[in-house]
């Protein structure tokens, strides 16, 4: 509800549950390491209704690099990213679309202004989890991404996930804010 008279909005706290095949409310599926639009993160809505991310964070800890790093989505502009505790507010490249609300069945892309060639993802090994504005656990897309492979392309490829349960990955041509797919198989995220 709108309180005009103290110029603020309130909304009332929402409680996300995993869906009835315990699939999460909300998905991180797809992420470009490297080349162009590289840190984009993808995240994707598999619910029949919209979700809020203001505050919500996504941790990416990269074991390899010794790095934990945090981004808190503030709005449609700015974030506050973390590295190992030691934090600053920084702006977005780009969020699709201009909303931090994500529709039912739906993908919002972001990709934050670290700093001039700061890559967030270690290729090679690293975990990703997508915290609600409370620090639950929404997702927590792999125990450890073990991606690297000779074949791969980091500079045109991205990873995406092919499917949410069970969590299965490939490298493949971005399809940011569209459903991952690998020709032979149907998207699911």
């Amino acid at each position: 509800r709108v309180c005009e008279r103290l110029g603020a909005t309130f909304t009332s706290p929402i409680t996300y549950l995993k869906l009835s095949t315990g699939i999460p409310a909300l998905v991180f599926s797809e992420a470009k390491l490297n080349g162009t639009n590289y840190n984009a993160i993808e995240l994707y809505n598999p619910t029949s209704a919209p979700i809020n991310i203001t505050y919500f964070t996504i941790v990416i800890e990269n074991p390899n690099w010794g790095e934990t790093i945090e981004i808190k989505v503030l709005n449609t502009t700015t974030v506050y990213y973390e590295v190992n505790g030691a934090g600053s507010f920084k702006t977005m490249d780009y969020i699709a679309p201009e909303t931090v609300i994500i529709p039912p069945k739906g993908y919002l892309v972001f990709r934050g202004n670290y700093g001039s060639s700061v890559y967030i993802f270690d290729p090679s090994r690293f975990t990703v989890r997508v915290l609600d504005y409370q620090g639950a656990i929404v997702d927590n897309a792999v125990d450890r991404l073990r991606v690297l492979n000779p074949n791969i392309d980091l500079q045109t490829q991205s990873l995406q996930r092919k499917s949410i349960l069970p969590p299965t990955w490939i490298f493949a041509n971005p399809t940011l804010g569209k459903p991952n797919a690998e020709e032979g198989y149907s998207p699911t995220t």
